[in-house]
């Protein structure tokens, strides 16, 4: 959707799916170039609106896996290496943006003894602190101010699965000159419908709410030029 009916959208399916539902609106850079025929601005994106019937059914969103990221940031080992692989850390008090809850205020009690508070509140309620501290996956560190904590966020799952990325808000590097060459692969190099959606975007969408559904189904009411048919496909291989 682009700006002429987005605030349109917004308001219909907020009546359909109910407001407390409404997940995100993603904003899709579509192209990297242009702008020689725009009078005033280069307009460069388009919106995706993403609604649960549900949202308390819905499950956590993920992505593939990001190779770079593990590179880059899972580079501590533990004795849990084999079957977790390597870890990251990740600060446990919780930043201003989080809404204040009296609930997650607490001391943690380090391994030396001392009994640290939060400057604001910490990410995790009390019982999953403890459980976390008794199966060593907070990491304590010695700083200028103080000690800080931190947890230790794993590259696979308790099940062995591969942590995924996760989604930002703004979709970028999946453009709209990438639809018209998967056209132009399937019909001999020929234009048949200008300005295709590329079927990566539909995939990365799709694929983020199928993650661990492999029963899920897809409707598209809109046929177009079959984009998500062939992103369905293409995850289903």
């Amino acid at each position: 959707l682009d700006d002429n009916e987005i605030h349109r959208m917004r308001f219909l399916m907020d009546e359909i799916f109910g407001e407390q539902n409404f997940i995100e609106q993603m904003i899709w850079k579509k192209s990297y170039g242009g702008g020689a025929k725009e009078k005033y601005v280069v307009r460069q994106h388009e919106y995706c609106l993403m609604y649960a019937r549900d949202k308390s059914c819905l499950a956590e969103l993920w992505l593939p896996p990001d190779e770079q990221a593990e590179e880059r940031y899972y580079k501590y080992r533990d004795e849990r290496f084999p079957e977790r692989g390597p870890f990251r850390i990740k600060p446990l008090e919780a930043t201003k943006s989080m809404d204040r809850r009296e609930n997650l205020v607490f001391p943690i009690t380090t391994p030396d003894g001392f009994r640290l508070l939060p400057k604001r509140q910490w990410w995790w309620s009390r019982e999953r602190v403890e459980g976390a501290l008794a199966r060593n996956e907070l990491v304590f560190t010695r700083t200028k101010t103080g000690i800080s904590v931190s947890y230790k966020q794993y590259l696979r799952d308790e099940s062995g699965d591969e942590r995924g990325a996760k989604p930002f808000s703004v979709i970028d590097k999946i453009y709209t000159q990438q639809g018209t060459a998967d056209l132009r692969d399937i019909f001999e190099d020929k234009v048949v419908l200008q300005f295709p959606k590329p079927a990566k975007l539909i995939e990365r969408l799709v694929y983020l709410l199928t993650r661990n559904d492999r029963d899920a189904l897809i409707l598209d009411p809109f046929s177009g030029s079959g984009t998500t048919g062939q992103a369905v496909l293409s995850l289903n291989k």
